[in-house]
């Protein structure tokens, strides 16, 4: 029998023992991630596609009951949102360079920024029980119809409007606060220095996923180390876009109404999948799928909303 010694694969602290090794580990742990928000997407899809349903249906009770809802509110919480994702994109930087303190500072900026959101979105849920607009047996809604003030809006179909609006609201709201509970084991590993420039694994897929409730490589995000310069314009423009969307709510620019604030919102989720989640540095043909989407989504949302607008305007 051979003394000859025998040659042992090395796998680090961080490579669990059925993966080959960590690029393996990362693809499958990005994949996974992938998977989850597919199916994100096909249940807040159905969310909205419920909300479509029954605007089309009651146009008049849900244009008179989104008019309820605080544009600045709405505007400064959406903001936040930005800044996190700001801060995660950085954070996911951090890591790729090993700056061991700095990922930690990013990490809890994004948590509070994550906070912050929870705490603003409860002020805004309050103002809702305080004028009765919370569904049930106490819900009351008194409003005229547009071009009416005689007749009233009808409270069933209103209370419709505020159900999806608590449903939808409430499921994003659980979202945040389970990224704020990943955010914080982050937290913890990157205070006990488990993150280096070889492996970072977690960030980026706790990154993807807060990326997509604010909502790479093959499936996981590019290993390209951006300028940091370069997320500061991002979130610069993002937040422009986000004072256009609020300016456009304030004027009335008749059927532009609803072609601007689409338009804004494709451009900034299309930015933010490009380079906070590093898509465009990642695959070409994934940049062209990213773009294609959007437009044909822009497209499909821009017909349904020019119909439903020039045959039930508001008076």
């Amino acid at each position: 029998m051979s003394d000859s010694p025998v040659a042992v694969e090395q796998h680090g602290p961080e490579l669990l023992h059925h993966f080959a090794d960590a690029e393996q580990q990362r693809n499958a742990a990005s994949l996974g991630m992938w998977i989850f928000l597919g199916t994100e997407i096909m249940f807040f899809g159905g969310m909205f596609c419920a909300y479509l349903i029954y605007r089309l249906a009651y146009y008049n009770e849900f244009a008179v009951a989104s008019r309820t809802l605080s544009l600045p509110i709405g505007t400064i919480n959406t903001a936040v949102l930005i800044c996190s994702s700001l801060t995660v994109a950085l954070s996911v930087r951090a890591a790729q360079l090993g700056k061991q303190k700095l990922i930690v500072v990013l990490l809890v900026l994004t948590l509070l920024f994550g906070l912050a959101f929870l705490g603003i979105k409860g002020y805004e849920w309050r103002e809702k029980f305080v004028e009765h607009h919370v569904p049930g047996s106490s819900f009351s809604f008194d409003e005229p119809m547009p071009g009416h003030p005689e007749a009233k809006i009808d409270p069933r179909h209103a209370q419709i409007f505020f159900s999806l609006y608590f449903a939808m609201t409430g499921m994003h709201a659980l979202h945040m606060i389970i990224g704020v509970g990943i955010f914080g084991v982050l937290i913890f590993m990157a205070w006990r220095g488990r993150f280096t420039p070889e492996y970072h694994t977690p960030v980026e897929i706790g990154g993807l996923y807060w990326h997509f409730v604010d909502i790479d490589r093959k499936l996981t995000m590019s290993e390209h180390i951006l300028p940091s310069k370069l997320y500061w314009a991002i979130w610069a423009i993002l937040i422009c876009l986000t004072v256009g969307t609020a300016l456009v709510a304030t004027v009335d620019l008749g059927w532009l109404n609803p072609v601007a604030a689409l338009l804004i919102a494709t451009g900034k989720a299309t930015i933010v999948v490009l380079f906070f989640m590093h898509v465009k540095y990642t695959s070409e043909r994934l940049t062209v799928m990213v773009i294609v989407s959007a437009l044909f989504w822009l497209l499909i949302l821009l017909t349904l909303s020019l119909a439903d607008y020039s045959t039930r305007p508001i008076g």
